[in-house]
């Protein structure tokens, strides 16, 4: 993973994270939402810490922790020939 899509991930997470926090209900959710995972609260700076720590390396390692064996499954609505001409030739995003 190149640096600075590494980079832009974070910042476009960091400032999601923050526009979500301008909404009293976002706000509460995410309280909750830590409160039942971690048994307490993480204060903004934290967290916003805690982006910046991840390094390509944890990106990489998560990614293989999760699309091994098979894991990966994808659910195709319209021109199911175009995706498999896609995957044939390398382009399935095209």
């Amino acid at each position: 993973m190149p640096d600075a899509e590494l980079q832009r991930s974070k910042d476009h997470l960091k400032g999601s994270l923050m526009l979500s926090l301008e909404n009293t209900a976002s706000r509460m959710s995410h309280l909750a939402r830590q409160e039942i995972y971690f048994d307490r609260q993480f204060g903004l700076d934290e967290t916003l810490h805690g982006i910046e720590r991840v390094t390509a390396a944890d990106v990489q390692r998560v990614a293989a922790d999760l699309f091994q064996n098979g894991s990966l499954a994808a659910t195709v609505l319209g021109q199911r020939q175009r995706l498999a001409d896609s995957a044939a030739n390398g382009s399935i995003l095209s």
